[in-house]
């Protein structure tokens, strides 16, 4: 029986990783302005460069992301490679994030998604809030005035309560 396909890894993929993501997080754009008279004058301003993710590196070689994550499990020198690939995909993100160049929810969102950074509750105080907004629209059986909700616990009335 066979061992299956060969594989496509090369050990040049290891530099080639880090250099797909070691681009400038923005680029800066000129534009120009005119008025209704006709004059004319000329701004700078910043544009993020497209955030690279490990599929379009996948796709530039000619694999799928299952093989990068095998081979990152196989080879520990690709495994430090795709690393730092990520790392700077990180620094890309948080940079043109804190600079306003991507849409809040986007920024949010892809961070909560391709980092380890998540949003944590303060445990040590034991608080937790949750607000709900009911965005249905009113009808006879929701008329209330209340459409916010607001639920909080504390840690002292979790404990009184036992």
């Amino acid at each position: 029986m066979g061992r299956g396909r060969p594989t496509k890894y090369k050990p040049e993929y290891c530099k080639k990783i880090i250099e797909y993501f070691e681009i400038e997080p923005y680029r800066e754009r000129e534009v120009t302005h005119r008025k209704k008279n006709g004059d004319e004058w000329t701004t700078h301003e910043d544009v993020a460069n497209d955030l690279p993710f490990i599929s379009g590196f996948a796709h530039k070689i000619g694999v799928n992301t299952d093989s990068i994550n095998a081979w990152s499990k196989k080879y520990p020198e690709f495994s430090e490679a795709l690393k730092k690939a990520k790392e700077l995909q990180h620094n890309i993100l948080a940079t043109n994030g804190l600079r306003g160049l991507y849409q809040v929810a986007f920024a949010i969102f892809t961070a909560k998604n391709i980092t380890p950074w998540r949003d944590v509750a303060d445990e040590k105080k034991g608080i937790s809030i949750a607000i709900v907004i009911d965005q249905r629209p009113r009808t006879e059986s929701n008329n209330s005035d209340s459409r916010i909700h607001i639920n909080r616990t504390f840690a002292s009335e979790q404990s009184q309560a036992v």
